[in-house]
């Protein structure tokens, strides 16, 4: 990727995103966390990395420009589908349970003693593991079921 085609810093879109919502440097600082002169100079550097002025300063505050307009809403509508995706992650990692139905013998040697490893990655999810030899998808909920055999499954 050529440094033409790079990515701004996601710090400072983030800044530029609530200097220009909240249309004021100092309340987009305290939103972040941060401070003034910081986001001041997230947003300048942005303005230098992309060639343009993004906000037309005065002591009255700041306004976007034309290209700050354009810029705003495409940080904006990126942000939120962010916003929106890692929202939906958290709350499937939070929330719910998994069933797993396979055989004692897989159960006991290789999927045991790597549930931790799941429990890890899946912290809010009841895992419960049903042994079953003759599994049958329409008698036992399973949310996975690990099978051996011919590949004649009763379904």
């Amino acid at each position: 990727m050529s440094k033409s085609e790079a990515l701004p810093s996601m710090q400072a879109l983030r800044a530029f995103e609530s200097a220009a919502r909240l249309a004021s440097f100092t309340a987009a600082a305290r939103e972040l966390g941060s401070t003034q002169p910081a986001v001041s100079q997230q947003v300048f550097q942005l303005e230098a990395e992309l060639g343009v002025p993004l906000f037309e300063r005065s002591p009255r505050g700041v306004t976007l420009t034309h290209d700050g307009e354009c810029l705003y809403e495409a940080v904006r509508l990126s942000l939120d589908t962010l916003r929106g995706a890692t929202a939906t992650l958290r709350a499937r990692r939070q929330h719910g349970s998994l069933t797993i139905v396979t055989d004692f013998g897989f159960a006991t040697y290789w999927l045991m003693p790597r549930l931790a490893g799941l429990k890890h990655v899946m912290p809010g999810v009841d895992v419960r593991v049903v042994t079953s030899q003759d599994y049958d998808a329409q008698r036992d909920h399973a949310d996975i079921a690990i099978l051996f055999g011919d590949g004649h499954w009763p379904s």
